[in-house]
């Protein structure tokens, strides 16, 4: 018997009505199932990617921080190794360390220094100023004796003696003291041993201009001292 067109309306009707009723009757239970499967799909496609990134980030901030760790202990280790080699020099040598290159501008007592120096080593001041060489108020000086006339003082071969002061720069943290001197009494072997005598002192002296007189053994020292700004 052939199916009519009114009976598959009403097997489609029927079958329509099993859905719906199917879907009502169950629909607690699709929608839990369909937000799981989103959860999971989530998880597997968002969550745990940025999960692992997290972790990921986090180990790379645990190791930098050993790193950091270790660091700092080492920056401990030599502070106190450090502090072990300033303890183990002796306070002389503190001093010296001191004299080389003081913290302030001593240009009073590099005076007197300079005098008691000089007079320690068995020369003839003629004349020492210890001061800028050219500045608008009076540096401090000390004269002692006769001093012998710049004209009459000749360049040894003709010219001044090559100096660093050329080649040597100081920075910005370090302040200049200019020492300027007359010693005589002196030949080219006592010269010699004279500027010996200036680059060995436990003070940083840098000679900047000597100017010598072999037939009056006169000669006219410039120097520059250093201090810490």
């Amino acid at each position: 018997m052939a199916e009519t067109k009114e009976d598959k309306n009403i097997l489609n009707h029927r079958v329509v009505k099993i859905i719906n009723g199917y879907l009502i009757d169950y629909f607690s239970f699709i929608v839990i199932y369909v937000v799981l499967v989103m959860f999971v799909v989530g998880y597997f496609y968002l969550l745990n990617q940025k999960y692992k990134n997290i972790i990921k980030n986090n180990e790379l901030h645990q190791v930098y921080k050993k790193k950091e760790i270790g660091q700092l202990i080492g920056a401990v280790g030599n502070y106190q190794n450090y502090k072990n080699v300033y303890n183990a020099v002796s306070d002389n040598d503190k001093n010296k360390i001191n004299n080389f290159l003081p913290s302030k501008d001593d240009s009073e007592e590099l005076l007197l220094y300079m005098r008691n120096m000089l007079t320690r080593g068995g020369y003839q001041l003629l004349s020492l100023e210890v001061g800028p060489f050219i500045r608008t108020g009076p540096s401090v000086s000390i004269a002692v004796g006769t001093v012998a006339k710049t004209s009459s003082i000749k360049k040894i071969g003709g010219s001044s003696l090559p100096t660093s002061a050329d080649q040597a720069t100081t920075t910005s943290e370090l302040g200049e003291i200019d020492i300027s001197l007359m010693v005589g009494g002196l030949n080219y072997s006592a010269l010699k041993n004279f500027l010996y005598f200036i680059e060995r002192d436990s003070r940083f002296f840098n000679i900047e201009y000597v100017d010598f007189s072999l037939t009056e053994g006169i000669v006219d020292l410039k120097l520059k001292a250093y201090y810490l700004k």
